[in-house]
């Protein structure tokens, strides 16, 4: 009862050790730059972790394999207690001519053993050849790895990149709601002195109030986008508010116009950009992998060899003191050569080879597949990149010419020759033209980002 009851607490105990709450997510930080975010989602993301467990898992899986042909030793122990003794059919000794059969029962009421068992793998062929199926899976479980770490980079980027623009774009609700605002209270004013007309105080009454709205939406993108960046870092989403991003966008730009990458002719070989894609790899290695559990199905109709070693000894008595006294026990102990050959499995073995050849067969068909659309992927990716660039040069010279077409109406109306509301209209047309200048930054990292990754060269 005592062993019963033991038994019986110990599922109980692993329950309430497994039923423990799930860890919660660790909380935001104050400040944090990109580089600072991406090692965050490291760390925080359980989707990331769990693929640096993964290959901690295939690196058990590979020396598990290698320790089959290590030395096995067992140990068991037995204490039988007959409650009925086995009969068994003898010949009449007494009598052998008459070729009766007798019935008879003999044995103890206890019986109690005990022994280790010891074993040596000699040769394996199907263990050897797993040992390549599991080299594999370790170099698959790793290119699983840097795709995730790819699009942890990739993902963390951009939710950084939309945050930022979203700051930006609230300062810009912000000097709009200032603007018209004072548009409005000077073409109210100018209609009392009966110089404006009511439409155009009308229309001033509804800039102001779509810039009113535009600067609340505004600022809900701001948090929103801050919410997404730390979700994606898998940290509390809840802290958005007191988040501070410390890269403007303007010395990202800076950080990743390496225009020699992408503007040199000629462009990459696909083939090149194909074998940098863990995309690529990991069909290969697909390949790989069942080309080597071909080879390990194979070689599991050779024969095997081993050497098995038992040491042990029993005690027999009606008694149950007796059946344990040592002493009392005999002696049991033997050395053999194990061989065995595989001589007959229906068509299991041969259905199990085929599959593997084709499914290599198809994972060379994806990966030919692959290799077309990685082409694709990266001549256009390049295009995009390219014209995102050319678009920001514009947009850099539309900030220097508005600029300057704002300050020369700030000296026209110094010198009284330009009404405020003119000087107003140009500092409008500048910030818009900023705007435009953040989104197309905005672009380009988004386009550098994903013409890093369709080549292979997406690096942290």
């Amino acid at each position: 009862m005592f062993f019963l009851s033991v038994m019986m607490s110990l599922p109980l105990a692993a329950v309430g050790q497994g039923s423990s709450a799930a860890p919660s997510a660790p909380a935001a930080p104050q400040e944090l730059s990109l580089a600072q975010a991406i090692e965050l989602a490291k760390t925080s993301q359980g989707t990331y972790r769990n693929l640096t467990l993964d290959q901690q898992i295939a690196a058990q899986a590979s020396r598990a394999t290698r320790g089959l042909y290590g030395p096995q030793l067992s140990g068991a122990a037995d204490l039988r207690y007959n409650a009925i003794l086995p009969t068994n059919i003898i010949p009449n000794f007494a009598n052998p001519a008459s070729g009766e059969r007798l019935a008879v029962r003999f044995g103890t009421k206890w019986q109690s053993s005990a022994g280790l068992t010891l074993n040596q793998r000699i040769y394996d062929a199907g263990a050897l050849a797993q040992r390549r199926t599991d080299a594999v899976s370790e170099q698959l479980a790793a290119n699983a790895a840097l795709r995730g770490r790819v699009a942890l980079v990739q993902d963390v980027s951009r939710a950084y990149y939309e945050a930022l623009l979203r700051e930006t774009q609230l300062g810009f609700a912000r000097a709009d709601s200032v603007r018209t605002q004072a548009v409005y209270q000077d073409l109210a004013a100018r209609q009392r002195a009966g110089r404006a007309l009511a439409t155009d105080v009308a229309t001033a009454r509804i800039n102001r109030t779509n810039a009113t709205l535009a600067l609340d939406l505004a600022r809900q993108n701001v948090v929103l986008s801050k919410q997404n960046l730390l979700a994606t870092l898998g940290t509390d989403a809840t802290q958005a508010a007191t988040l501070r991003l410390t890269d403007p966008l303007a010395s990202l730009l800076t950080a990743t116009a390496d225009t020699a990458a992408w503007t040199a002719s000629p462009a990459p070989a696909a083939a090149d950009v194909a074998a940098r894609r863990p995309e690529y790899q990991q069909e290969q290695l697909n390949a790989e992998l069942a080309l080597a559990a071909e080879q390990t199905e194979r070689r599991g109709a050779r024969p095997t060899l081993g050497v098995v070693g038992f040491l042990g000894a029993q005690g027999f008595d009606d008694k149950l003191t007796s059946a344990l006294n040592v002493p009392n026990w005999y002696g049991n102990s033997y050395v053999a050569l194990q061989a065995a050959l595989p001589l007959l499995d229906g068509s299991a073995r041969a259905t199990r080879v085929e599959t593997q050849r084709l499914r290599a067969e198809q994972a060379r068909n994806r990966q030919a597949d692959l290799q077309q659309t990685i082409r694709y992927e990266a001549a256009n990716a390049r295009v995009q990149l390219q014209n995102a660039w050319r678009t920001v040069a514009v947009r850099r010279q539309n900030v220097a010419v508005a600029a300057e077409s704002a300050g020369l109406v700030r000296l026209r109306q110094q010198a009284g020759r330009a009404l405020p509301r003119e000087a107003l209209d140009a500092e409008a047309t500048q910030q818009q033209a900023q705007r435009d200048y953040l989104q197309a930054v905005y672009d380009f990292l988004t386009a550098r980002l994903e013409y890093a990754r369709v080549t292979g060269t997406l690096t942290e």
